[in-house]
């Protein structure tokens, strides 16, 4: 969970900080991050062990999101569309983060019920 909210911020901070820097300066970096966590969310079902069915949907989303930024990053058109870009995979984690914690406290009163 703590780095699924690691990603968020990182994700946001990127996100402020393409309107002070180029691609090129921020390529390098943020290819790395969004090659290796297209794989990492579309296999996050089965690292949490939550089989729930808008864990699936919303991380295959993400996943794709993730995957569509990381094709485009050293294009010369992302420049001008990585806003817009990161905008999805930031608002979709937001809504993953939330919906987690949710479950989390679910299974908290369930396991106190018990």
């Amino acid at each position: 969970m703590e780095l699924v909210k690691s990603d968020l911020s990182y994700l946001e901070d990127y996100y402020q900080r393409l309107f002070n820097q180029s691609n090129a300066a921020l390529a390098a970096e943020f290819s790395g991050f969004v090659r290796e966590k297209g794989e990492f969310y579309r296999n996050l079902p089965d690292a949490f062990e939550l089989d729930a069915q808008w864990l699936e949907q919303d991380t295959r989303r993400l996943s794709r999101a993730i995957n569509r930024i990381a094709k485009r990053i050293n294009h010369p058109t992302f420049d001008r569309d990585a806003v817009s870009l990161l905008a999805v995979p930031i608002k979709q984690l937001e809504k993953i983060v939330e919906m987690l914690e949710i479950e989390r406290d679910r299974l908290s009163v369930n396991k106190m019920e018990e």
